[in-house]
């Protein structure tokens, strides 16, 4: 599937530019033919409602309550949806410029599996990724709640978007791991500290210029 249009998204969505994530709700959706494209962020596509098929790159999945499929920044994609429609929200993450939430260290090599930080870390074992939560509940509550404090802003909303987005990330990684995806870099052991350190200056200063002096 070739892409046809890569969409700007960061234009409508402020919050994307002010937190790094921003949420769409599309209630009764419905498209009987492949529409593909990309868009200038990460994307999960979270299904709440429906059924349907979702293509993504070369591969296609089926979609139902509780699906997520997560494309890269431009990578291709369309959801074909049965004639009843679908509900769905889309989240949209852009760590070029914010620096997702960290981890508990379980789970922090899975975040880089699931939402890369660079397409340049991409490659064929993370290149279409698609989840299916078994209890949707707890991720559903955080992007409806994510969704209302970016549309009915109020005192305090920046740091319940900032917990939020931690939470569903949380529960992400929990679904990635029970459905067997393993990242290749993870150890039977817990890395080292100096290791951990030297992820976390990449990703907080990625967009400086870094020398291996720095990093030693």
């Amino acid at each position: 599937m070739n892409s046809t249009s890569i969409r700007t998204v960061r234009d409508h969505l402020p919050s994307l530019e002010q937190f790094g994530v921003a949420v769409e709700y599309y209630p009764d959706y419905i498209n009987l033919a492949p529409e593909p494209h990309g868009v200038d962020a990460l994307l999960g596509c979270f299904t709440v409602r429906g059924t349907g098929r979702h293509w993504m790159n070369d591969t296609d999945y089926p979609e139902s309550l509780g699906s997520l499929g997560i494309t890269h920044y431009g990578e291709v994609h369309s959801i074909v949806t049965d004639p009843e429609g679908m509900d769905i929200y889309n989240l949209y993450l852009d760590p070029r410029t914010h620096p997702l939430p960290s981890m508990p260290l379980e789970l922090n090599n899975m975040l880089h599996v699931l939402f890369a930080h660079r397409k340049a870390f991409r490659h064929r074992f993370n290149r279409s990724i698609h989840l299916h939560f078994k209890d949707p509940t707890l991720p559903l509550q955080c992007v409806q709640t994510l969704h209302q404090e970016m549309t009915q802003p109020s005192a305090g909303s920046a740091a319940i978007i900032q917990a939020l987005l931690r939470v569903f990330l949380i529960a992400c990684c929990r679904s990635a791991l029970n459905e067997g995806i393993v990242p290749s870099f993870a150890a039977d052991a817990p890395p080292p500290i100096w290791l951990l350190d030297t992820c976390r200056h990449l990703d907080e200063h990625f967009q400086n210029p870094i020398t291996l002096d720095q990093l030693a």
